[in-house]
This record gives structure tokens, sequence and C-alpha cells, in this order.
């Protein structure tokens, strides 16, 4: 199944999630990820993160999103069928990539600038076809049971 996946870095994790939790948001929990908070919402993800603590490609992106403006800190999680050719098509177009193809808890992943973006947003380009995906779309169905 191809899901959206959005990404938000927040000031105050716990608040954050519990706020989104009283909005109907189910939690899938991963107590081996202090510094993110894994929320769906139908078949859409919503990964927060702490903006202090959980790591940056660079600290001109750090200080893009602890700094502003606001909206800085956000990324567009992008499902395609083949990482590989969209990771060359980035390179090939001249396009900035931050963070070089790898492995995630929910999917392979890289992340690039669009050609119209600002260096501090960015879209994580993903492959929903990887063991790691499915394996998260497995604890989503088990989530939405809850």
């Amino acid at each position: 199944m191809t899901q959206l996946k959005v990404g938000l870095r927040v000031r105050d994790l716990d608040a954050s999630c519990a706020l989104y939790l009283k909005l109907g948001f189910k939690q899938i929990p991963r107590p081996d990820e202090p510094r993110l908070r894994y929320l769906t919402f139908g078949r859409t993800w919503l990964i927060l993160s702490d903006m202090y603590s959980h790591g940056y490609h660079n600290a001109q992106r750090q200080d893009a999103a602890v700094n502003g403006p606001v909206g800085a800190g956000f990324v567009l999680a992008i499902p395609v069928p083949d990482l590989d050719a969209v990771h060359e098509l980035w390179r090939s177009e001249g396009l900035p990539v931050t963070l070089e193809p790898q492995n995630a808890y929910w999917a392979r992943i890289f992340t690039a600038s669009t050609p119209t973006a600002t260096s501090s947003c960015s879209s994580s380009i993903t492959s929903p076809g990887s063991r790691h995906s499915r394996s998260a779309h497995n604890m989503h169905e088990r989530s939405r049971d809850d």
C-alpha cells in the first residue's frame, strides 16, 4: 500500500503527540526511538521529531528549523516504486541530495530539496516496496485495530 508520510519538527514532543492523539490520531509505539513519535490518521502518517534532540543532516538545516521561519522543519515523504531511479533523477537534474539513500524504520529513503524549495524544506523520497515499508505497514494495520 502507498502511504503519505509527513514529518514535523516540534518544540515539545510529548505535548504535541498528546494533542494529535486527542484529535483522533493513533500512535505506533517505538520505545527504541525516543526522539520520534509515529502517528497515523487513516492511511496517512505524521512523524513528529524533537526539534532540539533529533539529528539534522547539517548545521544549516538545524539552524533553519530551530530559528525559523515557521515551517522550516517540514518534510514531505513521497512514496515511489524505484528509489534508485528517482535518486539518479535528482542527481542528473543537479538537485541537492541532503541525505543519501539509506534504510529507515518505515522505508528505504533519501532526502533532497526540490527546485523551488528553500534550503530548509525537503522531500524524503521513499521506496514503499522495501522490507522496512512492509514492516511499518504491518504495524500500521495493528495500530488501526486499537
